[in-house]
């Protein structure tokens, strides 16, 4: 095979400094991350309040593994999903996320760190904003995530129908003490409802499961 003679007159025009200099580049830019996320790893006390991350819908687990893989501190209760039937044959419940679009994190609360977690994939943005970030207090995370253990907001559970309902109270889990407009859902008294709240001066939708509302 005959080498194509304007290839070789372009690789020979190749400044390799400049190459060497991006190469650089980018192996300082690695270890500057890799320290960063070494120094978000650091743990904060167990009465430190939990951050909450907006991630991308579907992304919650992944976010969650990633950030435990580098040994940040991560929480993503979880739920089991809905009874299926597929051709006659039932198929067991999976288990999903309690929040969807939401993963909690604690970090030693200081900007860098902050800014760390922001350069996680599929990580959107830090509920609240980042000069002042919305907290979660870690007795109401470590009580929130005990009832998801124990299935207390699995698909399944039975609660009250919320036929006619147009506003309820987030009693259960991070938004817990907010009012928030029904949507949509509830009418079985089982499974998920989509709710709306005011957040930051900005209607907010969330899926949140039925048991965490009590109708107003």
């Amino acid at each position: 095979m005959v080498a194509d003679k304007r290839l070789i007159d372009q690789a020979a025009h190749i400044d390799l400094t400049r190459c060497y200099a991006k190469l650089d580049r980018f192996m300082e830019e690695r270890k500057r991350r890799r320290a960063a996320i070494e120094k978000a790893a650091i743990r904060a006390g167990d009465d430190s309040p939990w951050l909450v991350l907006r991630v991308m819908t579907g992304r919650e687990t992944s976010v969650r593994d990633m950030l435990a893989s580098v040994n940040v501190e991560v929480l993503s209760p979880t739920k089991m999903g809905p009874k299926l039937r597929r051709q006659g044959r039932e198929i067991a419940p999976k288990a999903q996320p309690v929040m969807i679009g939401y993963v909690l994190a604690r970090v030693v609360m200081i900007n860098e760190n902050i800014a760390t977690l922001l350069g996680f994939d599929h990580v959107i943005s830090v509920l609240g904003g980042y000069e002042k970030p919305y907290l979660v207090n870690a007795e109401r995370v470590l009580k929130f995530n005990e009832k998801a253990e124990k299935g207390d907001f699995d698909h399944e559970v039975p609660q009250s129908a919320f036929v006619g309902v147009k506003r309820v109270l987030i009693r259960e889990g991070i938004f817990a003490g907010f009012e928030a407009e029904l949507i949509a859902g509830g009418s079985k008294g089982k499974g998920v409802a989509v709710v709306e709240i005011m957040f930051g001066n900005q209607p907010t939708p969330m899926t949140v499961p039925l048991a965490f509302l009590t109708p107003l």
